[in-house]
């Protein structure tokens, strides 16, 4: 078994993408290749970020992330936070700008 530890392998995948993609060029007709080789939103949140994502956590030491747990859950809480009320606030304001009524809404809603 041939193992190689001085190439990544995303190098590799690069490689074998640049040459498999002229063949693949050469034997089907483009309008094809595009429609089936289109890269949508929920291809790539169903399908491929999983595997990427399981694949950090799985090689993650445990000791790296029992020592930057705090960390985690801090950048976890406060960005989460942060996004709501950065997102919130914005639609709030621009609602006052455009048709849209917020007067229904309350801060719990």
């Amino acid at each position: 078994r041939i193992h190689w530890h001085f190439i990544p392998e995303s190098c590799i995948f690069m490689v074998i993408g640049l040459i498999f993609a002229p063949l693949f060029l050469i034997f089907y007709d483009y309008e094809q290749l595009n429609s089936f080789m289109s890269l949508n939103e929920p291809t790539f949140i169903l399908i491929l970020l999983p595997p990427i994502i399981f694949d950090g956590g799985y090689n993650l030491k445990k000791i790296y992330f029992f020592r930057n747990f705090g960390l985690i859950m801090m950048l976890a809480i406060g960005g989460t936070a942060f996004s709501a009320v950065i997102i919130g606030g914005s639609l709030y304001i621009f609602s006052n700008y455009t048709n849209m009524e917020p007067n229904g809404i309350g801060a719990a809603e």
